[in-house]
């Protein structure tokens, strides 16, 4: 079997569990070959694809592969994976880096790495295309995520909205031709700060005769979850109690009366009183 159909026979059977896997792995190059390395993720348009130690790591010779066209598609398919490597390691950076500081805003920055060194990523490539009704129209319906923290890219179109705790729409403006980065807290961050942060509330709304395209770049932990006891005192009790992060994302994906809680996390994990 060839590499490109064990790519998308794996694919399949990964859906399932991308979130609890390590999504960013970054391929050698050379002036003139390029190298498939193990274990990489990546989700386009719904479709997960997957680099993985199963397909023989071989060299493609670019220079001949400008000779045969059927070898085209595959050389494509090898700069997909490696551009979208990079920028999703950009995204990771950036993501480390807000949440470093974070931490230590709150006094306990050496905490970090252990919560860090936990974290997987999934990055999703989204399409909106061009709405029946020109009007403004809900595309994705108000709520927040069930990971650690999400980073949006907007390029062009906008259409993200976020909630204010008094209830208002907020929307999140993109200049013409430029790209947006939008870090939000969402719900393992709550769960994390005992409520200190909250989860962002947010929808997308598209209109217009544009398709729009975005990024997420969705941070999962791997790990067993606790609020640090820095973080709990008379005016901030504790509110959730230890849980295995990836326990949760099981439960949360097999339970429709999860999903319908007004905050799935809580009823997962919350003290109870």
């Amino acid at each position: 079997m060839d590499e490109m159909n064990l790519l998308k026979k794996t694919a399949l059977r990964d859906e399932q569990e991308h979130s609890s896997r390590k999504s960013i792995s970054r391929a050698s190059s050379t002036s003139a070959t390029r190298k498939v390395v193990p274990t990489s993720y990546f989700c386009a348009t719904n479709t997960v694809f997957r680099r993985t130690s199963q397909i023989p790591s071989r060299k493609i010779d670019l220079h001949g592969a400008q000779r045969h066209a059927d070898i085209t598609p595959l050389r494509d398919e090898y700069f997909l994976f490696e551009t979208t490597d990079s920028f999703g390691q950009l995204l990771a950076n950036l993501e480390r880096t807000v949440e470093q500081l974070l931490f230590e805003s709150y006094g306990i920055g050496k905490q970090y790495e252990s919560v860090g060194s936990s974290n997987g990523h999934l990055l999703r490539f989204i399409k909106y295309t061009v709405p029946e009704d020109k009007d403004a129209t809900v595309r994705f319906p108000s709520h927040t995520d069930i990971n650690f923290t999400t980073i949006v890219v907007q390029h062009d179109i906008a259409g993200l909205e976020v909630r204010t705790k008094e209830g208002d729409w907020i929307n999140v403006e993109c200049a013409p031709s430029q790209a947006q980065f939008v870090f939000m807290a969402v719900d393992g961050l709550q769960v994390w700060s005992n409520d200190r942060v909250k989860a962002c509330h947010h929808r997308v709304k598209h209109s217009g005769n544009k398709t729009r395209y975005s990024i997420g770049l969705f941070t999962f932990n791997n790990g067993i979850f606790q609020v640090p006891e820095e973080l709990v005192d008379e005016s901030h009790p504790l509110l959730y109690n230890p849980f295995d992060s990836r326990a949760f994302i099981r439960k949360y994906a097999t339970t429709p009366e999860l999903k319908k809680e007004p905050s799935p996390i809580k009823a997962f994990a919350g003290v109870k009183a």
